[in-house]
């Protein structure tokens, strides 16, 4: 939310600021609502990390989140730490009295890594937030959930222990990659599978700031990269993004009201969900203003061709439904065509 002419000293957002706001009737409708901020909330520039890439913004703008229905925000990535551990401290601060939970960032490695957990009655999905990146080595009297190379494995028994011991439906939310990268490299890859093999039912990424395919793999599916959503954008490459939509449910057996998978160990005692559907509502970053706005027909007509492209390495079908991007698996069948929609 850097770079958005704001005021140093402002005190409330108004409602016309909120980059969110074509957003909120989404954003508000859902269990719940996450976003990746990257950056600090400062009462100034801490001028800390290099000029072009200080990704700081005005205390008032941790409002947005909240206001339009984003209730979780992580803060693992690499610019986390863009003013020193305080700006950590501020920015966690900041998010809360907002009304808004944050997780990824800690006064412990413990609490860092902590998964977030959320429970509707008996069904339970605990997310993971982590990082690949970091900016900085200072960390002081904070911490962000930072997974290097030599730490991967961590990352694995973290998700091992979440999928049998706190929930069984596992979702990990992970900065990683490379940047302006449409195809994830192979060590990438690489860690998305093992990740779904350890126990994860999805993994969505960011930090390439643009789109990625997403794969189906062993029961599990891997969103590579979101792209940006608010963001200063030189390119259309860099412009173009979505919203990206989870739905899950209990298996047939269990809606029939056969509660024996309910039964077990930890994680085994919560209703087992399954992903029922992904979808991505299509949207471009306005030029000037840094704002997403729904794509109109001929752009998502446009990303579906380009989304399509970036998933077929992974032999996922990409169809358009109802102005939605939806991803199935090599075992589903597309839903019928609505009259005037691509294909």
């Amino acid at each position: 939310m850097t770079w958005r002419a704001l005021p140093k000293n402002l005190k409330r957002l108004r409602w016309k600021q909120n980059p969110l706001r074509f957003f909120a009737a989404e954003l508000r409708a859902a269990d719940l609502s996450v976003a990746n901020f990257e950056g600090v909330l400062a009462p100034g520039d801490p001028r800390y990390a290099e000029t072009r890439l200080n990704l700081w913004a005005p205390v008032a703008s941790g409002q947005v989140f909240a206001r339009a229905g984003v209730y979780l925000v992580s803060n693992a990535n690499n610019h986390a730490f863009d003013g020193r551990d305080l700006g950590v401290l501020r920015t966690m601060a900041t998010i809360r009295r907002s009304g808004a939970k944050i997780f990824g960032v800690g006064r412990t490695k413990a609490e860092a890594r902590r998964p977030y957990v959320l429970r509707k009655g008996s069904a339970c999905v605990a997310i993971i937030p982590g990082t690949t990146k970091s900016n900085k080595g200072v960390r002081g009297r904070a911490r962000v959930a930072f997974y290097p190379w030599k730490d991967w494995p961590e990352l694995l028994g973290v998700v091992r222990h979440t999928a049998r011991k706190v929930c069984p439906f596992v979702v990990v939310y992970l900065h990683w990659g490379t940047e302006k990268a449409h195809y994830p490299r192979r060590k990438i890859r690489t860690l998305g599978r093992r990740i779904i093999e350890a126990g994860a039912s999805i993994l969505v990424g960011h930090h390439p700031h643009v789109l990625q395919g997403v794969e189906y793999h062993r029961g599990g599916v891997i969103v590579y990269s979101l792209g940006n959503f608010v963001f200063s954008n030189p390119n259309r490459s860099t412009r173009r993004t979505g919203l990206l939509l989870v739905r899950l449910e209990p298996p047939p057996s269990v809606r029939a009201g056969d509660t024996s998978s309910t039964a077990g160990t930890s994680a085994g005692r919560h209703t087992r969900l399954r992903l029922a559907r992904l979808e991505l509502i299509p949207a471009i970053i306005h030029r000037r203003d840094y704002t997403p706005r729904p794509a109109t027909r001929l752009q998502a007509e446009d990303l579906l061709r380009r989304v399509r492209a970036y998933c077929k390495p992974f032999g996922t079908q990409v169809v358009l439904r109802g102005g939605r991007i939806r991803f199935l698996s090599a075992r589903d069948t597309a839903p019928p065509r609505l009259a005037g929609e691509a294909r």
